[in-house]
């Protein structure tokens, strides 16, 4: 078995891991990388380029790392008598740490110090008896955390409706709506289901009566430019206040799985009666989309908000 860590209901985090390590090398090797004459070119440079490279190729050299937005990195090569010492600092603002970004690195970084300046660490056999990585190491670790109110432990005994709007599926074939049930369900928010079909007033009393007894309402389906999609003429009417981001983010974040299609998709957000509204496809796909990156990540944030 081998899976990588699902991360979805995680909170993106500012996050910066400082690694370090050291080779091992003879006195006068360290010379010639101080004086820039290996023949292979200047160490140091080359081990700054490798280690900025490896950084951002970490999850494709470690297969179980996810892929970071990597905001900053940082190399430092610094010379001592018989070796030398290479820290890597990577930051990013993501759901989980870079202590392998900034692992990977330093070991790239000093790989390449090793095949710059091989030559000259070669005894008569074509060996390297001296010649060691070592004390690869992270130095320290800092996570500015959000607020303890915005993180998905707040969600938990929290009451969610999701309201599915079709003519043609029911509870049983609904994907999107029981997909939806389950990512709220894994973050300990409690779901109650329905199905209404393609009818703007009976959309709207399901939604308005859903809404006092829960916190959250998710409706999926009818949200595209066909002449039953009518949700978005149904709720948006009845918002307080509108969240014009998530549509436009849902619509960002939907190009790269469907192209220019995305465009098609009137998916929107806002409040009602003090309760957020999150109006979304009814396709697996788009729902899984919308609630992993945007309505999970925020949605204790958004709660917060409300009762302020």
């Amino acid at each position: 078995m081998a899976d990588m860590v699902d991360i979805s209901g995680k909170i993106p985090t500012s996050r910066t891991t400082t690694a370090e390590g050291r080779i091992v090398l003879r006195a006068n090797t360290v010379k010639a990388i101080r004086e820039k004459t290996l023949p292979k070119g200047d160490a140091v440079t080359i081990a700054k380029l490798a280690a900025t490279s490896a950084v951002k190729s970490t999850s494709t050299i470690i297969p179980l790392c996810h892929p970071l937005p990597i905001e900053s990195i940082k190399v430092d090569v610094l010379t001592e008598k018989e070796s030398v010492t290479v820290r890597v600092s990577v930051s990013s603002v993501a759901k989980t740490g870079v202590e392998m970004e900034a692992l990977t690195g330093v070991m790239a970084a000093l790989l390449n110090i090793w095949d710059v300046a091989k030559q000259l660490e070669k005894d008569e056999t074509g060996n390297y008896p001296t010649t060691r990585i070592e004390g690869l190491r992270v130095v320290e670790k800092r996570v500015s955390g959000a607020p303890k109110h915005h993180t998905t432990e707040n969600l938990k005994r929290k009451k969610a409706a999701v309201l599915t709007v079709s003519s043609s599926r029911n509870l049983k074939t609904d994907e999107g709506g029981a997909l939806i049930e389950k990512l709220l369900k894994e973050v300990g928010v409690s779901v109650k289901r329905e199905l209404v079909t393609d009818d703007a007033e009976l959309i709207r009393k399901s939604a308005l009566k859903l809404l006092k007894r829960v916190n959250i309402l998710i409706v999926t389906g009818g949200t595209g430019i066909g002449n039953k999609d009518v949700t978005p003429e149904a709720l948006e009417t009845l918002f307080e206040k509108r969240l014009d981001g998530f549509g436009q983010a849902f619509t960002q974040l939907s190009m790269g799985d469907v192209g220019s299609s995305a465009i098609l998709s009137r998916s929107c957000a806002g409040i009602i009666n003090r309760k957020p509204v999150f109006l979304i496809p009814g396709s697996p796909k788009a729902c899984h989309l919308a609630l992993t990156q945007l309505i999970i990540p925020q949605l204790a944030h958004i709660l917060t908000e409300l009762v302020r």
